[in-house]
């Protein structure tokens, strides 16, 4: 397979940077808009430290057939949007779904919706249950990690141990006691998954969902040699409920987030660069038509202690548990001039100041610890949906979602730039 990739930027000037000038490039940190490394191997293997979209650009005829094995394939959370994505890619006629995870039950389940899928849509995938990972690795082109090690009692340990000592996070899955709880026991399985595919499916591309995500996408891209490993998280998609009350550049009514990202926005004039790591990146550059509207972000997060909730949109428990009104973003907009995007309740996990018993450990901004129990009880709720899926009590609504792994598969099947935010190593 050809592979190439370029530098793909909004400003006016284009750059791109050859291997031997990484650690130039690094020192350049903050300059430098967006770029892509090429290598003798064909693997990307640097990115710029300033966070944007890249486009990606793979000289290749597509293949209608793909083989796509799915690390942690029983996740009830993860597995029915995604797939849901994946059988709409029209571009994809079928192939082989191989799926790996410890869960017999969440496998099994997982298994007979995807064979419900089939008929729904007319594919034609074959779909495997396998215990034997390098054997569903063998000659794939796909890899998609969604693993937990441990499960919901692992889970427990990260989220629930650190109370004891006084140390009460929302969420667990970044930084922090539970954020290096996470990593401990997900980074060695992160590498032996990657170590497993340099032999198995050489030059095969990962998309990992896992988190914590900068640790395993980082473990991943050390053990890569041929391997192509991108990170993905949809926190970028706040942008719409951002961006509408603060500049008037709301949503179009049924317009997708993708569409409005990639495409509406830069086609209204707006231009920005994003810069961090992942569960806390910052829009550090905005301009509307060539004017600078950092100074109007600025100017809103001062007169407002939060974005007043969308009454257009119903209450969920959903959004109860999960949703905010952005005042932590407010806040560390206020004091520090800078707009981060992620959710509060990733963002206000490293700010220690923003987590502490004096404000009710984030409760003040309106932010909710997720608890073990309540995760356990999402996750036999989204089971008992996949079993009616696939058993036809539940009509499925053929709804691309939010997230952009089947995107990023079709482009590189088929050799067409795609824009799109994701986790890779400076």
């Amino acid at each position: 397979m050809k592979l190439c990739c370029r530098s793909w930027q909004w400003a006016p000037w284009r750059r791109l940077i050859p291997p031997d000038a990484i650690s130039q490039g690094l020192r350049q940190a903050g300059k430098t808009a967006r770029l892509l490394i090429k290598d003798g191997r064909g693997a990307l293997r640097g990115a710029a430290l300033t966070f944007k979209p890249w486009s990606i650009m793979i000289m290749k005829t597509g293949e209608q057939r793909i083989k796509l094995t799915v690390i942690g394939g029983g996740s009830v959370n993860w597995m029915q949007r995604l797939m849901t994505d994946v059988y709409m890619a029209d571009v994809f006629a079928g192939g082989e779904i191989r799926l790996v995870d410890p869960q017999k039950e969440h496998v099994e389940a997982v298994a007979d919706m995807l064979r419900a899928f089939n008929k729904l849509r007319g594919k034609d995938y074959k779909i495997e249950i396998f215990t034997d990972r390098p054997a569903a690795l063998q000659g794939t082109h796909f890899v998609l990690t969604t693993f937990s090690p441990g499960a919901m009692d692992a889970f427990w340990n990260d989220l629930e141990i650190p109370v004891k000592y006084g140390i009460r996070q929302p969420v667990s899955m970044t930084v922090g006691p539970c954020g290096i709880s996470a990593a401990l026991r997900t980074v060695p399985v992160a590498h032996e998954i990657v170590t497993e595919m340099e032999t198995a499916c050489p030059g095969a591309w990962l998309l990992n969902l896992t988190n914590p995500m900068s640790a395993v996408t980082r473990a991943m891209n050390l053990a890569a040699r041929q391997t192509k490993v991108i990170g993905l998280c949809h926190e970028f998609h706040c942008l719409p409920r951002l961006l509408g009350p603060m500049l008037g550049l709301h949503s179009p009514e049924n317009m997708h987030v993708l569409e409005y990202i990639y495409r509406w926005l830069p086609e209204q004039g707006f231009d920005y660069d994003v810069a961090g790591v992942n569960h806390f990146i910052w829009l550090t550059r905005a301009t509307l038509k060539g004017e600078d509207v950092l100074p109007r972000i600025r100017e809103y997060c001062r007169e407002h202690h939060e974005i007043p909730a969308d009454a257009s949109k119903p209450s969920t428990s959903h959004a109860a548990l999960y949703g905010n009104r952005h005042a932590v973003k407010l806040a560390l907009c206020r004091q520090f001039g800078y707009l981060p995007l992620a959710g509060d309740r990733h963002l206000i996990e490293f700010h220690p100041s923003l987590c502490n018993i004096r404000n009710g450990f984030g409760m003040k901004y309106n932010v909710q610890k997720t608890t073990v129990d309540q995760r356990r009880h999402a996750k036999t709720i989204q089971l008992g949906e996949i079993r009616d899926i696939a058993a036809g009590r539940k009509q499925l609504e053929w709804k691309v979602s939010g997230e952009e792994m089947s995107q990023l598969m079709r482009a590189i099947a088929c050799g067409k730039s795609i824009v799109s935010i994701a986790n890779m190593p400076n």
